[in-house]
């Protein structure tokens, strides 16, 4: 098996000149598109993943299994190994919103993620549009940190955005009951070849971020 899957999803890296047009598309659609958007303006799909790409350490797009169809993006992003913390976020396409999908692909990389790096917790940022696609997992397994009030605007409007975490010992006294429910399943190999399983973050050379020293294999592997 070659990628993270769960019952109902298939996770892939972006890996054709389609993949990347439909990442475009999903993150710069109006119902999304407000984490996306730089200085008053949505960015072209070259500008865009040229922004995300670097600063990602998993950018994939979720397939539902049963008909391969792309339903969403998930995103693993500014990862900081050193104080154990990155940043998740989750798009939907919007004509498949509605059959949770794209959260459980999130899911998946969730997994992921504790699995394969030694973070304290991971970030979301959600705006109140979005905020109920999580329903009572906020509380139960996403603490809220911060509140940014009147930080986006939403069809003419603002709105707060939220800052959650997903704190590894919640993950892991509650990933029985995920992974009975989700069956989450890990590649056999890493979906990133440089960038090892359960790695340790070491002093990086002056001016590489995290994400661009794990590229180059600058972490150790632990034993």
């Amino acid at each position: 098996m070659d990628h993270v899957t769960t019952r109902r999803t298939a996770l892939h890296p972006a890996a054709s000149e389609d993949d990347r047009a439909f990442i475009h598309r999903v993150l710069t659609d109006p119902a999304n598109s407000a984490p996306f958007v730089w200085h008053g303006s949505t960015p072209g799909q070259d500008t865009l993943l040229a922004e995300l790409e670097p600063a990602s350490l998993a950018l994939h797009i979720v397939r539902a299994r049963r008909s391969d169809r792309q339903i969403g993006v998930v995103m693993l992003t500014h990862p900081n190994l050193r104080d154990g913390h990155g940043f998740l976020t989750v798009a939907a396409d919007p004509t498949a919103k509605g059959r949770g999908l794209a959260i459980e692909g999130l899911i998946g990389l969730i997994h992921l993620a504790f699995s394969s790096w030694p973070f304290f917790k991971l970030y979301a940022d959600v705006d109140d549009v979005a905020l109920g696609a999580f329903g009572s997992a906020v509380g139960r397994y996403l603490t809220p940190e911060g509140r940014f009030r009147g930080h986006h605007v939403r069809e003419g409007r603002r709105v707060d955005v939220h800052r959650l975490a997903l704190y590894r010992s919640t993950w892991e006294s509650r990933q029985a009951l995920v992974q009975q429910t989700m069956q989450v399943q890990l590649p056999d190999r890493p979906t990133h070849p440089a960038r090892p399983q359960q790695t340790l973050w070491t002093e990086p050379a002056t001016g590489d971020s995290p994400a661009s020293a794990l590229r180059r294999g600058q972490g150790r592997q632990s034993g």
